[in-house]
């Protein structure tokens, strides 16, 4: 292994890149600065393992079904479709346990709730720990259930807020360390717009434009953006909303292509899953998001790190844990989009607010949710679940 002195099978094999996705990526470059060799078990297809591979790294693969579900159409649970997936878990975990001796692993991680329990299990099998990261809220039904018992049979497990953990049952959120996820503040940061990113985002670039950054799915709330943005007032003149983000639903992507064309006309533009999202942040005058539910939402960092000013729901917490009303962005009544609205006129409406918004908002992930302060925290964990005599400590490696 050269100079690392630990090796993870990452499983990830979701679609897209996304914010467990990026979660994954976005660490990885630290994480091999601080001694950590980082193997990638997913489908050969997807995005994050092409930039894997383009990175120079290992990717092996892994290709469990994108369909997984134990509920029947009505949502109650189908019985055999619970003992499908059972037999998947079991089949993936052997196929797991093999990939971590083929590539000589030392931790298996996981970061997607179907994977949980087959990352767990491959561990048993492979004699190896398990470290689990939980990005999203769990509920109180089979999945959740599911979830928690994961995080009993796991090494270790970390969570990515606060909201998160406290949705685990009492006695699996015990063995649950919070870190928060960090943001490069470097690659985000402020900046003077780009006139022609202006331009793309909206065909009115001199007046005000909002950004929502999300897939096109209706957990997302972006409808409820969509009205909000028809609802202001006309002083603030021709308010534009731009979307950026892959559409998984193809009947949902239409439904918000009526809405926001017969709401808000031209003022709409709906731009694709994009790579230039620091330069869409830096054109934008707010930043939107309106979901159900949240871990902690990249978004949001990412929007603060840039220094836009942000307007969300609450979002089960998950938002609201890094916004302070007033003080690092603006919440709206969760579902309310009259509300939303308001909010989103006050920000356009009074730059002075915007400004302290967003350097306030700035100020808080600079000192608290930097991508190196996560990493540590990320080394400090491997290291507790696997010591292997004659290998060095991770601090040899931390200011590599």
């Amino acid at each position: 292994m050269g100079s690392y002195w630990c090796r993870v099978l990452v499983v990830e094999p979701g679609e897209g890149l996304w914010g467990g996705q990026r979660y994954v990526l976005n660490l990885a470059d630290l994480l091999a600065e601080r001694g950590v060799d980082q193997v990638l078990a997913a489908p050969e297809h997807t995005d994050l393992a092409a930039a894997w591979r383009a990175a120079g790294r290992t990717v092996v693969p892994f290709s469990p079904p994108h369909e997984r579900s134990i509920r029947r159409g009505d949502g109650g649970l189908s019985v055999p479709l619970a003992a499908r997936e059972l037999w998947r878990t079991v089949a993936h975990a052997r196929q797991l346990a093999r990939l971590a001796g083929q590539v000589e692993a030392d931790v298996l991680q996981a970061s997607t709730h179907w994977n949980h329990l087959e990352v767990v299990a491959a561990a048993r099998m492979a004699r190896r720990p398990a470290v689990l990261h939980l990005l999203d809220q769990s509920r109180a039904d089979a999945l959740g259930r599911l979830r928690a018992l994961a995080v009993l049979g796991a090494a270790s497990t970390v969570s990515c807020s606060e909201t998160v953990r406290a949705t685990l049952p009492r006695r699996a959120a015990a063995k649950v360390t919070t870190v928060p996820i960090g943001i490069d503040v470097h690659r985000f940061r402020p900046g003077l717009a780009d006139p022609q990113a202006r331009s793309q985002l909206s065909a009115h670039p001199d007046a005000p434009i909002v950004l929502v950054l999300a897939r096109i799915v209706a957990e997302k709330g972006i409808t409820d953006v969509i009205r909000a943005v028809h609802s202001l007032p006309a002083r603030l003149g021709p308010v534009s909303l731009a979307i950026a983000g892959a559409s998984e639903d193809p009947d949902f992507a239409t439904e918000v292509h009526r809405l926001g064309t017969d709401l808000l006309g031209d003022r709409l533009r709906l731009l694709g899953a994009r790579s230039d999202v620091p330069e869409l942040l830096r054109a934008a005058d707010v930043f939107v998001l309106a979901s159900e539910a949240e871990g902690m939402p990249i978004s949001i960092l990412e929007a603060q790190a840039s220094g836009v000013p942000v307007v969300a729901y609450p979002a089960g917490g998950g938002a609201a844990e890094l916004i302070t009303h007033r003080e690092t962005g603006l919440l709206a009544r969760q579902g309310n989009t009259a509300d939303l609205a308001s909010q989103l006129a006050l920000v356009l409406s009074d730059r002075q607010l915007a400004t302290d918004l967003a350097n306030r908002a700035r100020t808080r992930v600079l000192k608290e949710q930097s991508l190196q302060r996560q990493a540590d925290r990320h080394v400090a964990i491997l290291a507790q679940v696997r010591r292997r005599p004659g290998r060095p400590e991770p601090a040899d490696h931390a200011n590599a």
